[in-house]
């Protein structure tokens, strides 16, 4: 089976039959060329929205795509692989970060914000072992970051936001954010906007 008749036996049987091809081409990618691999990678993006649905659907398809996707990260050489979560702090860029972090030719790019406490954010200061899946893990790859790809509105992005509001609120709480942020962007919200404004505690109660 050629990686063409995958992608037709996914376009013709749907997501289901997408997850056992991808399956079958997990199990087989190891003795297959560079563009071989590479065809396997068009058939999962062709089918990325039908594949997403079934396994919010079906979790035993949920797990065995799970361990396809694991296989993947035992192929040799070179290859570029994009995974999450961003901080690192669950999903599938663990099983690569435990196989890849020790290889001093990997390049780790943290993409976008790494909020403190999180594995994203000790290899950005510059942890040489992390602890994943309870084994400590040396990190001889080098590491890079771009804060150039981050989804997140920014403070003036979201005071033009909050000016749009007919009237403000009775109260505004910042609730996002290490503490520097999340008072700077509480100060900017006072003195702009007047409106009255705090930093949530962790745990604090208020009336609505």
């Amino acid at each position: 089976m050629n990686w063409e008749m995958i992608s037709a036996v996914g376009q013709m049987l749907g997501a289901i039959g997408v997850i056992i091809s991808i399956i079958y081409l997990a199990a087989q990618i190891r003795n297959q060329n560079k563009e071989s691999q590479r065809a396997a990678m068009n058939v999962l993006t062709s089918h990325w929205s039908d594949l997403n649905r079934t396994l919010a659907e079906n979790p035993d398809m949920a797990a065995l795509w799970l361990r396809a996707l694991q296989s993947f990260d035992e192929l040799d050489g070179p290859a570029i692989i994009l995974a999450g979560s961003g901080m690192a702090t669950g999903g599938r860029v663990l099983h690569h970060l435990r196989r890849r972090l020790g290889d001093e030719r990997t390049t780790v790019l943290l993409a976008g914000y790494q909020a403190a406490g999180t594995r994203g954010r000790l290899l950005r200061d510059g942890a040489t072992t992390l602890r994943i899946f309870g084994e400590e893990i040396p990190v001889r790859a080098k590491i890079l970051a771009t804060d150039a790809l981050s989804a997140h509105a920014d403070q003036r992005e979201i005071l033009r936001w909050l000016r749009q509001l007919a009237r403000p609120p009775q109260a505004t709480w910042a609730v996002h954010g290490e503490p520097d942020a999340a008072a700077a962007l509480r100060d900017a919200i006072a003195r702009d906007l007047g409106w009255r404004v705090a930093v949530a505690a962790d745990g604090q109660r208020v009336a609505v």
